[in-house]
């Protein structure tokens, strides 16, 4: 079961990526100014994959684990326990975020341990799920709610300080990317 798509590094020189190639299947890596695309070793059944801030290190989930691995060599670390992932996001303070099919997202130290939860799924609201979780700038996350009452699905953001007090910025069903421009402002990308 192949999943993931492609994540760009943040310095915007490499892309990973989940693929089959030469009968392996796993998490591969490749520079933009090269075609040449590289396997990761120890990576089998790699999905969602997403990358440090300083673009050395590549996470993602396989075996029902949290795992990431140094691009310069050795064999991936698990980082923690996690059962149907939909995501996950690299803070600069070295906090992994990542969320699940069902329930709130959870954060957990980069270098592992117990996972502990940073949003909770509002009942009032609805709330089914939190998805996609994305580091903005400024100690802010973004993320995807989905409710069964349409009017509280979207894309959302939050403090790391204040997870709990969040502003809906858009109304949708969709995933949004969070894009930081060269021209000193950010963007947000949908499909409508």
């Amino acid at each position: 079961n192949q999943v993931g798509g492609i994540a760009l590094s943040p310095d915007g020189r490499t892309a990973a990526f989940v693929a089959s190639g030469g009968g392996k299947n796993g998490l591969w890596v490749r520079p933009l100014d090269d075609a040449t695309a590289r396997l990761v070793a120890g990576t089998e059944g790699a999905a969602y994959p997403f990358w440090s801030p300083d673009s050395k290190s590549v996470a993602f989930f396989a075996a029902n684990k949290l795992l990431r691995v140094d691009l310069a060599g050795g064999t991936p670390l698990v980082v923690c326990d996690v059962v149907t992932p939909r995501g996950g996001a690299w803070t600069s303070d070295g906090r992994i975020l990542y969320a699940v099919l069902a329930g709130a997202l959870f954060q957990v130290p980069e270098s592992g341990g117990a996972p502990a939860p940073l949003t909770t799924l509002d009942a009032a609201r609805g709330e089914r799920y939190h998805r996609w979780p994305q580091v903005l700038p400024g100690g802010r996350f973004l993320y995807s709610v989905m409710s069964d009452k349409p009017e509280n699905s979207g894309i959302y953001a939050a403090s790391f300080s204040k997870a709990g007090e969040r502003v809906r910025l858009l109304a949708t069903d969709t995933n949004a990317l969070y894009a930081p421009g060269g021209d000193g402002r950010s963007y947000l990308l949908w499909l409508r």
